[in-house]
């Protein structure tokens, strides 16, 4: 059997992986090109009231905030159209309740990774900074 580098199995190093990402307070979420939630982590309840199930199938661009829409799909599209480019920004997102929350975003194109094939985003409410 292969071992990674700290002497543990493929399985040990998936599972420490797995509780890394369902364990994190900070949303991560695999997006496709067109902003479509293709996975996010448990977390997103906690930050935007949504399970991830519900989150899931969803494009991310419906619940920004108008005032923050257009710069949103600009950095996106800037994203998207060059390989591990990273962007950063702050905007609202409306929670499920309805209300609205300040969020840091960041995204990297990761569409040419194999067995990734997303842009992954990462983020967190900062409503109260």
């Amino acid at each position: 059997m292969s071992l990674l580098h700290d002497n543990i199995t493929l399985a040990e190093h998936e599972h420490r992986i797995r509780a890394l990402i369902e364990n994190n307070i900070d949303v991560v979420a695999l997006l496709d090109a067109n902003g479509a939630v293709l996975y996010t982590s448990p977390s997103v309840e906690n930050v935007l009231g949504f399970t991830a199930e519900e989150f899931a199938g969803r494009n991310v661009f419906a619940l920004i905030h108008p005032d923050e829409l257009q710069e949103a799909l600009r950095r996106f599209k800037r994203v998207v159209s060059t390989a591990q480019t990273t962007e950063r920004m702050e905007l609202r997102y409306q929670h499920k309740d309805g209300s609205w929350r300040w969020i840091e975003v960041y995204g990297k194109n990761l569409i040419d990774e194999h067995g990734i094939n997303a842009i992954v985003a990462n983020f967190r409410d900062i409503s109260e900074r």
